[in-house]
């Protein structure tokens, strides 16, 4: 969105294959891309405000809010101003410190395996005959 704005921004982490495949769009229809974007919401509170879900993570005094402080939070997390040996922004773990009601579902920032990971229940039909 901010490319398409005309900002000046680093194309890295897929950006230049995304404005490689636009570079042939009409200017109409990068606008409407452009206006696509900034219309979507910047988190969703779900299941009565138990569940969140946002692009970086969001911490609780965010949640449910709209703002540009909200929106960039959502987009990109806190950043450190560092980068690490991939290119990518240091982040700060507000994960770590997050005792919020609310379960946030985030992605963002690959990990290895993820910490504190719950195990699916499946419901088969043993399962199911057994009262589950």
């Amino acid at each position: 969105m901010r490319k398409l704005g005309g900002k000046d921004v680093k194309l890295t982490h897929g950006l230049q294959e995304t404005m490689n495949q636009l570079a042939t769009a009409t200017d109409d229809f990068k606008s409407k891309i452009a206006q696509f974007i900034d219309g979507l919401v910047s988190h969703y509170v779900l299941d009565d405000g138990k569940l969140v879900v946002a692009h970086a993570g969001l911490k609780e005094e965010f949640q449910g809010r709209g703002s540009g402080a909200v929106r960039e939070f959502c987009l990109y997390g806190e950043t450190t101003g560092e980068t690490d040996e991939f290119g990518l922004p240091v982040r700060y773990n507000w994960a770590a410190d997050y005792r919020g009601q609310a379960m946030v579902v985030y992605g963002h920032t690959p990990v290895p395996r993820p910490s504190g990971s719950i195990e699916p229940f499946v419901s088969t039909p043993a399962a199911s005959s057994e009262g589950r």
